[in-house]
């Protein structure tokens, strides 16, 4: 069992319970990535971090699968954290 299948597992196991902490996680990531974005009027990147955000959280409020749910996860705090630091590079330092 790879890392992958087994973090699905543990997700198809304890849904509600790791369901509710993915979800503040992916919130708060890309509210911060969002806001840093559009402080900078960098409208694409705001695109890049709702899409993203929205897109997975519509996963888990519907329910999807827990392949599909993590995965989606992943992906949120990769393109967040990817904007969050795009901003910060560019805009800041």
């Amino acid at each position: 069992m790879n890392w992958m299948v087994k973090q699905e597992a543990e997700f198809d196991r304890y849904r509600f319970a790791y369901m509710c902490v993915m979800i503040m996680a992916i919130s708060c990531l890309g509210g911060v990535a969002a806001y840093i974005s559009i402080d900078n009027l960098n409208w694409f990147f705001v695109a890049i971090t709702t899409f993203a955000t929205m897109g997975s959280l519509s996963m888990f409020i519907g329910q999807a699968s827990a392949r599909v749910c993590v995965r989606g996860f992943y992906i949120s705090i990769g393109v967040s954290t990817f904007v969050l630091l795009a901003c910060l590079f560019l805009y800041y330092i």
